[in-house]
C-alpha cells in the first residue's frame, strides 16, 4: 500500500484502516483537526465516534507523535543555530545581541519540556520556527551590511593604493639620482684626500731629507721642492675638471640655489665667468652633508609612502579574510535556514483491539459434546513407567509353581 498522504495531510489514514467508510471518517476528522487543532482534545467526548473509537485513538497517537517529532526537529535546528551564534562571541558589535538571543533560546528550551497537549506542541513548533526565522533574518542582514561596508572599504583602499604607487615612483626618481651624485662626491673627496695625504708625506720627507743632508739651508730647499710636488699633486687630484664637473654643477644648480652651489666650484674663465672651470673635491664633505639633508627628506617621504603601501596591502588582505568569513557565516545560516522537517516513512497503524475473557453460558454449551480433558497430574504420577511394565524376565529368575510357569509363553521368555 502506498504511504503517500493525499493533499499533504500529516497522516495517511489508509494505513490505519482499509475499510472505506472508516477511511472517509478518519479523513474528515483529520481535516477538522488541521483546521481547528482544539478539535483534537474534544474527540474523546464525542460519543458519535464510538464505532471508530480505536481508529481515532490510533490517528491521535500518530498525529501527536508527528508533531512531537517536528518539535524536536525545530528545537535541534535552533540549538544548532545557537552553536553558530556562540562562535561569534568575539564580534564586539554582536556581544549584547547574542546575549539577548541566548536568553530567548534558553526560555524556549524550558518551555519545550513542559509540552503535553497537541495544541501545546503546535504552539511550540510555531514559536521555535518563528525564532529561527527571526534570528536568521536579523543576522543575515547584519552580515550583508558588513559585506557592503567591506566592499566600500576595499574600493577606497584600492584607490589610495593606486595613488600611492605613482607618488612612490616620483620620490624614487628624485632619491636615486641624489644618492648617486652623493656617492660620486664622496668618491672624489676620498680620492683627493688620499692624494693630499701622499703629497703632504712627500713634502715632509723632502724637507727632512734636505735638513739631514748637511747642506746649508737644506731644510729650506727641501721645503721648497716638497711644496712644489705638493702643489702639483693637489692641483691634479684635488680638483675635478671637464664634463663630469659640468654635469655635477648642472645637477646641483637644478636642485639648490646658485649661491649655495658656487663656493664648491672655481670660476676662472674671464670670457665666461658664469661657467665653472673646476670643482674643489676637498670641500666635498660639506657638499655631501648638504645633499644628505635632501636625501633624508626624500627617504622619509619614500619610506612613509612605502609604509602606507604595506598598510594598504595588509588591510586589503584583512578585508579579504573578513569577507570570506562573512560569506562562510552567511552560507551556514542559509544552510540551516533551508532545513525542512521530513517525516519518517509511515508504517501501517493497527487499531488496538480489546480482548475480554468472558465465561460461556450453560445454554450455549448444551448442544455441543464435551471435549475430553487430560487426566490430572496426580493420576499420571501413579501410573508405572512403561519401562517397568515391559521389563524382561530371565528363565532363571522364575520361581513360581507349574501352574504359573504354564501361563508364560515361550515367545516372551528371552
Amino acid at each position: 500500500m502506498s504511504a503517500e498522504t493525499p493533499e499533504n495531510l500529516p497522516i495517511n489514514v489508509k494505513l490505519i484502516s482499509e475499510k472505506p467508510h472508516i477511511v472517509l471518517r478518519l479523513d474528515q476528522i483529520q481535516r477538522a483537526i488541521i483546521e481547528n487543532p482544539e478539535r483534537f482534545e474534544t474527540l474523546a467526548e464525542d460519543r458519535s465516534l464510538n464505532h471508530v473509537r480505536k481508529e481515532i485513538q490510533a490517528l491521535q497517537e500518530a498525529l501527536l507523535k508527528k508533531v512531537q517529532a517536528e518539535a524536536r526537529f525545530e528545537l535541534d535546528v535552533l540549538k544548532r543555530a545557537g552553536d553558530l551564534l556562540d562562535s561569534w562571541e568575539n564580534e564586539t558589535e554582536l556581544k549584547d545581541i547574542l546575549l539577548l538571543d541566548q536568553d530567548r533560546r534558553e526560555y524556549l528550551t524550558a518551555q519545550f519540556e513542559d509540552r503535553e497537549k497537541y495544541t501545546e506542541w503546535l504552539d511550540i513548533i510555531t514559536r521555535l520556527r518563528e525564532e529561527r526565522a527571526r534570528i536568521f533574518t536579523k543576522y543575515l542582514g547584519y552580515f550583508e551590511g558588513q559585506q557592503t561596508d567591506i566592499n566600500n572599504k576595499r574600493e577606497e583602499t584600492q584607490r589610495k593604493l593606486k595613488v600611492c604607487l605613482p607618488q612612490m615612483e616620483e620620490w624614487r626618481q628624485k632619491l636615486e639620482p641624489m644618492t648617486r651624485v652623493q656617492q660620486e662626491i664622496n668618491f672624489y673627496t676620498q680620492k683627493a684626500m688620499n692624494w693630499l695625504v701622499g703629497a703632504l708625506a712627500i713634502l715632509i720627507g723632502i724637507t727632512l731629507l734636505g735638513h739631514f743632508s748637511g747642506i746649508w739651508g737644506g731644510w729650506f730647499w727641501g721645503l721648497i721642492i716638497g711644496y712644489g710636488f705638493f702643489s702639483s699633486m693637489a692641483y691634479r687630484y684635488a680638483y675635478l675638471e671637464g664634463e663630469p664637473m659640468k654635469e655635477l654643477h648642472r645637477f646641483l644648480s637644478e636642485r639648490f640655489e646658485l649661491k649655495n652651489v658656487k663656493p664648491f666650484f672655481r670660476f676662472e674663465d674671464p670670457k665666461n665667468p658664469q661657467e665653472p672651470t673646476r670643482y674643489d673635491a676637498t670641500r666635498g664633505e660639506v657638499l655631501s652633508g648638504m645633499l644628505q639633508k635632501e636625501i633624508r627628506v626624500y627617504q622619509q617621504a619614500f619610506s612613509g609612502l612605502e609604509r602606507n603601501r604595506e598598510e594598504h596591502i595588509n588591510y586589503l588582505q584583512y578585508l579579504e579574510s573578513r569577507s570570506s568569513w562573512f560569506q562562510e557565516q552567511v552560507s551556514k545560516i542559509e544552510q540551516l535556514q533551508s532545513l525542512v522537517w521530513q517525516p519518517a516513512p509511515e508504517r501501517p497503524v493497527k487499531a488496538r483491539v480489546m480482548v475480554v475473557d468472558t465465561p460461556a453460558s450453560k445454554e450455549a454449551d448444551a448442544g455441543f459434546a464435551k471435549i475430553p480433558t487430560p487426566p490430572p497430574p496426580a493420576a499420571l504420577a501413579e501410573r508405572k513407567p512403561a519401562s517397568e511394565s515391559r521389563r524382561r524376565v530371565r528363565p532363571s529368575q522364575i520361581k513360581s509353581g507349574p501352574a504359573e510357569a504354564s501361563t508364560l509363553s515361550p515367545d516372551r521368555v528371552s
